[in-house]
């Protein structure tokens, strides 16, 4: 098939060398080049990287509601579109440029968790399973019809980083099997209204939210922990420092909220509303994320003493 790919990050990529391999990707899209970095060096995406190694023609439009662009991309003749975290709303005019529409990878089971971070709001939620789906792209953000779905169990160890890598490749896998099907048929696989009754939302992560409130229960606290990681990271002050914490597990020792207990083999031992966490890497300010055993020999964390509860 042909295809013009829309995406921008690491998670993009799975299915764009899947894509690559087995079908024409005639063009990409992408995000603009943004300034990253001490010296704010203008930097192209994840996206944009793999196409210049890989000899795919690319854009990085700034304005993507233009008649213009529609016309660029109505030209290609592609028989999809395919967004994977591209980052932009796109008209219906985009939409509607291609054969069949835009074809997008969510890492959710929607209905459940539409928006910019379901893998994170699937973890601080304590869900127990999540998914990917793969859906036609319509107008109102995340709610096409389905295509295909695939469940998975969340552990009490996964992070929202871990999880988006397995989602990332599980999904291009997924979508690379609807296209195959779909041409080796000639026929298009039956889409599947959502019910948006049971729809929910996951909205994008910030900084002053990701702050621990350790007056919540363990097994709360490190899900927070978990669903944060690793951006923006989950923190809280010691000692007038914001740090950050990350590789929680939920411990039997109990304290009042905050108190610093000692530590374990898994690390340092704080003490929440009912029993406690282990913290196995955290991230001090101005410094590279690291493990409690390496972070403690330059940093004191003194057994009854407490991360600021709020």
């Amino acid at each position: 098939m042909k295809l013009v790919f829309f995406g921008s990050p690491e998670f993009a990529l799975p299915a764009l060398e899947l894509l690559n391999s087995k079908h024409e990707v005639c063009l990409a899209v992408t995000q603009p080049d943004r300034p990253k970095g001490r010296g704010r060096k203008l930097e192209g995406t994840a996206v944009a990287k793999f196409c210049e190694v890989n000899a795919i023609p690319y854009i990085n439009p700034v304005a993507v509601k233009t008649a213009s662009f529609a016309e660029k991309l109505e030209a290609t003749g592609a028989d999809y579109g395919i967004v994977v975290a591209y980052g932009r709303i796109l008209t219906d005019r985009v939409l509607n440029a291609f054969k069949n529409g835009c074809l997008n990878i969510h890492p959710s089971l929607l209905p459940r968790f539409r928006g910019p971070a379901p893998v994170n709001h699937a973890l601080i939620e304590g869900c127990t399973e999540s998914g990917v789906t793969i859906m036609q792209v319509g107008s109102e953000m995340d709610a096409g019809d389905i295509i295909s779905q695939k469940k998975f169990s969340i552990t009490a160890f996964n992070s929202a980083g871990e999880l988006l890598d397995f989602c990332a490749i599980s999904g291009a896998q997924m979508l690379g099997d609807v296209l195959d099907l779909e041409e080796k048929t000639g026929l298009l696989l039956p889409r599947t209204p959502q019910d948006n009754n049971l729809s929910t939302y996951a909205g994008a992560l910030e900084t002053q939210s990701a702050r621990i409130d350790w007056t919540q229960r363990a097994d709360k606290v490190c899900a927070h922990i978990r669903g944060y990681d690793p951006r923006p990271g989950a923190w809280t002050v010691y000692k007038e420092q914001r740090i950050k914490l990350f590789h929680p597990q939920v411990f039997k020792a109990s304290g009042k909220p905050g108190e610093i207990l000692g530590m374990s083999s898994n690390g340092l031992i704080v003490a929440c509303k009912e029993g406690s966490v282990t913290i196995n890497e955290l991230q001090m300010p101005s410094k590279v994320r690291m493990t409690f055993k390496a972070a403690s020999a330059g940093n004191s964390f003194d057994p009854g003493s407490f991360m600021e509860v709020f």
